[in-house]
């Protein structure tokens, strides 16, 4: 669900808060029949609506909460102290139950995995962490030791079958982890994790860096990475045509 928000202060005609565009997105299931899907579908929307409207209620809040509360009836010395207290408190309050109810889905979620997924899942989560500490304290030529360069796209190798679903189901558990980590888990994080993952098991893949021009950015060019197992991109494929390749890193089994 994509959407775009304004909210105005009706006596002043101020601006609180506005938010040109945000997308939330939330699973549901395929059910037997179209009705089924459809009511999980409304489900699904009302749980983003539920959670978009508490977002915007702990934003209002941060950006303006002297507007909730009257202290004229309070001494002036105790009015910065109660206004204080009294929004940090509301705001604690807030923010735990936003996270138990995020940390309550979840959980449902991971749940509701088969046993094979939660363990993947987990060993793409713990891996993108350990991905994810040593980008920030490596140079990316350590990060990418071991690994055959090439200037150019020109190689595929062809996977059995059987090593290709592997690789597809490594890429829904990292996708699905990367969804979920604290940190920041991007395009060239989620490629170096899949090489893990697929080394561990003796899948052969590639992985990409690309560059496009960015008039808005400030060095005027974007970088992307994806990878690829086979004939299939694993992760990173949104948007990965755009990107002119600059290096190919490949491993083999």
């Amino acid at each position: 669900l994509t959407v775009r928000y304004v909210l105005k202060d009706l006596e002043s005609d101020a601006i609180l808060l506005e938010v040109g565009k945000e997308t939330w997105s939330e699973n549901y299931k395929i059910g037997a029949s179209s009705s089924e899907t459809s009511d999980n579908e409304k489900e699904a929307l009302a749980t983003i609506i539920d959670d978009l409207s508490e977002k915007i209620s702990l934003r209002l809040w941060i950006n303006s909460p002297s507007k909730t509360y009257n202290c004229n009836s309070h001494p002036e010395e105790l009015k910065g102290y109660f206004l204080f207290g009294s929004t940090l408190s509301f705001y604690v309050t807030k923010v735990f139950e936003y996270l138990q109810r995020v940390m309550l889905k979840k959980l449902k979620q991971f749940s509701e995995l088969k046993r094979k997924d939660k363990l993947l899942f987990i060993e793409a989560f713990c891996t993108l962490a350990f991905i994810r500490a040593a980008i920030l304290l490596f140079p990316f030529e350590r990060l990418t030791r071991g690994l055959i360069q090439k200037q150019a796209k020109n190689w595929i190798s062809l996977l059995p079958y059987h090593n290709m679903l592997h690789a597809l189901r490594l890429s829904r558990a990292i996708c699905r982890a990367a969804n979920n980590t604290p940190w920041e888990s991007a395009c060239l994080a989620q490629s170096l994790c899949i090489r893990k993952m697929l080394q561990r098991r003796q899948i052969p893949g590639v992985f990409y860096l690309g560059v496009m021009k960015d008039e808005a950015s400030k060095d005027k060019m974007k970088a992307h990475a994806w990878s690829e197992a086979g004939e299939k991109i694993l992760t990173g494929g949104a948007g990965h045509e755009s990107y002119s390749v600059i290096s190919v890193y490949l491993w083999e089994r």
